[in-house]
């Protein structure tokens, strides 16, 4: 019960981060009332606020003592192939104690502990709560500055990984950071352990007090390379400020987020309440210097917001998707699927193979041997070859190689294997070696051309850490499209160009999309699919005016892997005017729907199209793309 508990909360408020967590820790208090938030009408609305609401900031002296009433309350649903896999349900609720210890304006350093008076863990065993009231009445330590942004965490070294997650979550998800200058509506980058997020503010003085009332919201989370953001469903805080006093006297917050992470999808509803409990008191014997503080015992010290850990709370997941099994029953289901296809079988054979492989490395070398003495390629190879591409392990990548190098009596196999190994999140040296060497070889064929593409995604992979390294991977590739006269060896190029996603390619592509060929320019176009470039959605805007249906539903279907910009959304709206393919018309307008975030306008123009398109089949087309999509 011990490990499932661990695991559940490590998932839930580790994982999952900010959608189930973010409490308290951090802010002197927090916003609102125990009243649900409503923004101020126009009675209460000051007529001109930017010269009414005051230089927001948090003002402490050392020896500083607050006490908070606080509650959280987390329900989260942790989702696996559309069903809900196990809800994991939160409520804490107690006291939050703040000690000022030392203030060098603009620099604080300050101590928290939270007293419980009651935490309730579904699925938690009895020790597991002791653990996690522990960690909680262990005194933490923050040095911020007084706009509210946070600089450093210190946590003892008694509390472990996963509850040290918990109380990061609990310190950073109510944050209130306020802006350099006087203003009543502000905007700020902020970040919490789901990674970077933009968050707006505005504030009034209240009627009722000399309060600030501030309203905030997260709006979007920032993309990054190869990671999904999370979905913001609801964000709705309420602060109430005390401008004199510098502290935070109430605050309300309710989120609800959906997050991808680790193959699970979860949906997160979070619910905090902060209530200045006695006012801010001054004991001069608490103030201490930050490093007498930290004298007194030995700490772990980040800068980080995000999940610590990650390595560990993967473990814990291939773990739970093995269960009970061994290799032997692994063995066993092998040689089943053999003799029978079944497409749910082999699916669930690659994620047992994909997570016993990494867990037991000392089995790649068994199952290599197998695959080199292997006859007849079949499906359930191919599964096995598929698994060993999931592991995060340079053994997995070894044992591809291998079989690359030694089966080419087989070229089915053979393709399968670099196929796979293009496929891995961290190419070695050697992969990538080996791929260039295949690239490189006067034999025409299949083989040669997967290894182009696999030197692409390789390049694409290694682009998030080492853009240099993935440019001079690619340089070949793109003197191959500059001297290239076959078109087949033109569309190759452009396809590894596009798998690679890197700036330095956009001369080579912007060349290739004024060739005479229409798939050419089709391809070209493509390419730029993953180019974080200004001038990549300046192309493709540019020639969505094409004449050509091939270049333009290409274009259409790039959108899909790309931001929304301001040049896209100005293009499409010209085009969707003058569309006459009602097919193109359709996947413009849900391009245009993707953006209506970013851009509101674009809801109205898709809501016209869907009830004053001349075309019946565009109209019912765009209503049920709507109606389907409706987040």
């Amino acid at each position: 019960m011990q490990k499932q508990t661990m695991r559940v909360i490590s998932i839930s408020l580790a994982l999952v981060c900010a959608i189930a967590a973010g409490i308290f820790l951090v802010w002197p208090a927090s916003p609102v009332d125990i009243q649900k938030p409503v923004e101020p009408g126009p009675t209460s609305q000051p007529s001109d606020p930017k010269t009414l609401v005051p230089l927001l900031r948090y003002q402490y002296q050392a020896g500083d003592y607050l006490i908070f009433k606080a509650t959280y309350i987390s329900t989260v649903q942790i989702i696996k192939n559309r069903a809900v896999a196990e809800t994991v349900q939160m409520e804490i609720s107690g006291k939050l104690h703040q000690k000022i210890y030392e203030v060098k304006s603009p620099k604080i350093f300050a101590g928290y502990v939270f007293k419980p008076s009651k935490l309730q863990v579904s699925a938690a065993d009895k020790t597991y709560i002791q653990q996690m009231s522990k960690a909680l009445e262990t005194e933490v330590y923050v040095s911020f500055i007084n706009d509210g942004t946070i600089e450093r965490w210190f946590f003892p070294e008694e509390i472990p990984p996963e509850l040290r997650n918990t109380i990061k979550s609990l310190l950073i998800n109510t944050q209130v950071v306020f802006p350099a200058e006087q203003k009543s509506d502000w905007q700020i980058q902020e970040q919490d352990m789901n990674g970077s997020y933009t968050a707006r503010y505005k504030g009034s003085l209240s009627t009722k007090s000399n309060a600030v009332v501030i309203f905030k919201q997260k709006t979007e989370y920032l993309v990054e390379p190869g990671e999904k953001p999370p979905k913001i469903l609801l964000s709705r805080g309420m602060i109430q400020f005390d401008p004199a006093q510098g502290i935070i006297q109430t605050l309300h917050w309710n989120e609800q987020t959906e997050h991808y992470a680790l193959e699970f999808v979860t949906k997160g509803d979070t619910s905090i309440q902060f209530q200045l409990d006695r006012d801010k008191i001054n004991d001069p014997q608490i103030a201490q210097s930050m490093a007498e503080k930290l004298k007194k015992g030995t700490f772990y010290t980040t800068t980080s917001a995000k999940i610590e850990g990650e390595a560990e709370f993967r473990k814990r997941r291939l773990m739970r998707i093995i269960g009970t099994k061994t290799w032997q029953d692994l063995q066993k289901e092998i040689g089943e699927l053999r003799q029978k296809e079944d497409l749910h079988r082999r699916n669930e054979l690659y994620r047992l193979l994909g997570a016993w492989f990494e867990l037991h490395p000392e089995s790649i070398a068994t199952i290599t041997a197998e695959l080199l003495n292997t006859k007849d390629y079949d499906n359930t190879i191919a599964t096995i070859l598929g698994a060993l591409s999931d592991v995060q392990n340079p053994l997995a990548q070894q044992a591809l190689a291998e079989i690359i190098e030694k089966r080419k009596d087989n070229q089915e196999i053979m393709l399968m294997a670099v196929t796979c190994l293009a496929q891995v999140k961290e190419p070695t040296e050697a992969s990538i070696q080996l791929m260039q060497q295949l690239h490189r070889s006067p034999d025409p064929g299949p083989v040669r051309n997967s290894a182009t593409l696999a030197i692409g995604s390789m390049a694409g992979e290694l682009r998030k850490k080492d853009p240099g390294q993935a440019n001079a991977l690619i340089f070949d590739i793109e003197k191959g499209l500059e001297s290239a006269r076959d078109s087949d060896q033109k569309r190759l190029y452009l396809q590894t160009l596009g798998n690679a996603g890197s700036p330095s390619s956009l001369p080579y592509i912007e060349n290739a999309i004024k060739d005479p060929d229409e798939n050419i320019r089709a391809n070209a176009l493509d390419a730029l699919r993953f180019i974080e470039s200004p001038q990549a959605d300046i192309l493709l805007a540019q020639n969505l005016q094409q004449d050509s249906f091939v270049v333009r539903n290409m274009i259409l279907e790039t959108l899909n892997h790309r931001k929304p910009s301001q040049v896209m959304f100005s293009a499409l709206q010209e085009t969707i005017s003058k569309e006459t393919s009602e097919n193109l018309k359709v996947k413009e307008a849900r391009a245009l729907w993707q953006m209506r975030k970013q851009y509101p306008q674009a809801e109205a123009i898709v809501k016209q199209i869907s009830t004053s398109d001349p075309s019946p089949k565009v109209r019912q087309m765009v209503q049920s793309m709507m109606l389907v999509d409706r987040d």
